[in-house]
């Protein structure tokens, strides 16, 4: 069994809502399915209590394909969160997991898809900032390190903008003319 796995996961209230973990699991949430749902990224934390309930929480598991493009997306962040922002859009609907999977499939292929269109580049953040960790890479989707603001992928799939100064450019070309070249 892979270390995560995609599934339905239903919303609980104490003051505010958050999506219940199947046992033995942590979450990241993804997309609203319907009012109660929230499609989640199930983080094994305890496969021993997993197994034992895993029976319970097989219903609520994606489809073969949704598992596929799900899985897709987790190897290139930025079509993640890009099928979050439109989805976002969409009315708040009580719809069956099929129906929902139907409208989704279509999405996520379409935002896989965009990769070849969206300059999106492996960054390094500068400093510690909401949803930034100094050192670590993230996907930043839009902007350039002139521009007002730039956009870029959290660790949980999600969108956020801020100064381009939150990120370690590259060196563009022109920067480098009149150094001697390396092989000189």
């Amino acid at each position: 069994m892979e270390h995560h796995f995609f599934a339905y996961c239903p919303l609980s209230y104490d003051g505010d809502f958050y999506p219940e973990a199947p046992p033995g699991c942590e979450l990241t949430p993804l997309f609203q399915a319907s009012p109660g749902l929230l499609l989640c990224i199930c983080h094994i934390t305890d496969h021993l209590q997993l197994e034992a309930e895993f029976e319970s929480i097989r219903p609520y598991l994606v489809g073969e394909r949704m598992h596929r493009l799900l899985h897709s997306g987790m190897r290139w962040p930025p079509a993640l969160a890009l099928a979050r922002l439109r989805c976002a859009d969409w009315p708040v609907e009580q719809l069956g997991l099929d129906e929902f999977e139907d409208r989704m499939i279509p999405l996520l292929q379409q935002c896989l898809q965009r990769q070849n269109r969206i300059p999106a580049q492996l960054l390094e953040a500068r400093s510690n900032a909401t949803d930034l960790t100094r050192g670590e890479y993230f996907w930043v989707t839009q902007g350039h390190e002139d521009s007002r603001w730039v956009r870029w992928v959290t660790t949980d799939y999600r969108t956020c903008e801020g100064p381009p100064d939150l990120f370690h450019w590259p060196r563009s070309p022109r920067a480098n003319e009149g150094e001697p070249s390396p092989t000189t």
